[in-house]
């Protein structure tokens, strides 16, 4: 390697640098506004929850923003709930795949002359 080869990686190493220092700096700051308005957010929703207690017109509101005048809501019971949730879909979602394989394969048999035999046990009579 010569030496324009080590000035030009060199700083090539250095504006990276850079660049990832400016990205942290940035990261921080948003970390902090976020943290900041999750708590005024917090102050909000005990003033609120305080005076659900006393107007219907509030509580329902806050029913309809999924927030319980009793419960406290941060940060991490948010993210708990999402892992929940989360978790929710992916089993939902992996029995949808059994289902559609169940019904794929049921296809495949009535297309050959044989019955639907797969659901046979689970068809209900529609409600007239």
């Amino acid at each position: 390697m010569d030496f324009s080869q080590k000035d030009s990686a060199t700083e090539e190493v250095k504006s990276l640098k850079e660049a990832i220092e400016d990205l942290k700096e940035n990261l921080d700051r948003k970390e902090y506004l976020l943290q900041y308005c999750e708590q005024r957010n917090t102050e909000m929703e005990k003033l609120l929850k305080k005076r659900a207690l006393h107007d219907e017109y509030i509580k329902k509101r806050l029913e309809c923003l999924s927030i319980e005048p009793d419960k406290e809501r941060t940060i991490t019971n948010v993210v708990e709930d999402c892992a929940a949730l989360k978790k929710r879909v992916d089993e939902l979602q992996r029995e949808n795949k059994v289902l559609r394989e169940e019904l794929d394969y049921a296809r495949c048999n009535s297309d050959a002359g044989n019955e639907m035999t797969v659901f046979a046990n689970n068809i209900k009579p529609m409600p007239q």
